[in-house]
């Protein structure tokens, strides 16, 4: 797990351990905290004719929650810190995405 997905202070916003909150679980079961949850369904075809390779594969699902670049506090930017990714309650989108892909098989000898 990484970035905001991870239980303890996940983009080093707190400069002392006793600012992070005492809440912190690993699933956020019943917690505060606002996690980005991805549900998507892969699948794919291959075809192979002779030497040749035909693929096509797609990914559909949504995003819940989803990340969005946060400045921070004055602190951070007067710092001039990079943006960071933080999940947005209500950020919610569909995902598609289709590939399309082709290969040659080339048999024999390289000289």
């Amino acid at each position: 797990m990484n970035g905001s997905k991870s239980p303890n202070n996940p983009w080093h916003e707190y400069t002392r351990m006793s600012d992070i909150p005492q809440r912190i679980q690993l699933f956020n079961v019943g917690g505060p905290e606002v996690l980005e949850h991805r549900i998507t369904l892969h699948a794919g075809a291959t075809k192979q004719v002779g030497d040749f390779e035909a693929r096509i594969a797609f990914d559909i699902g949504g995003v819940f929650n989803g990340l969005e670049a946060w400045y921070g506090t004055p602190e951070m930017i007067a710092r001039n810190e990079p943006p960071i990714l933080k999940p947005v309650k209500g950020n919610n989108r569909f995902v598609f995405v289709i590939e399309l892909g082709a290969r040659y098989v080339f048999e024999g000898e390289l000289k």
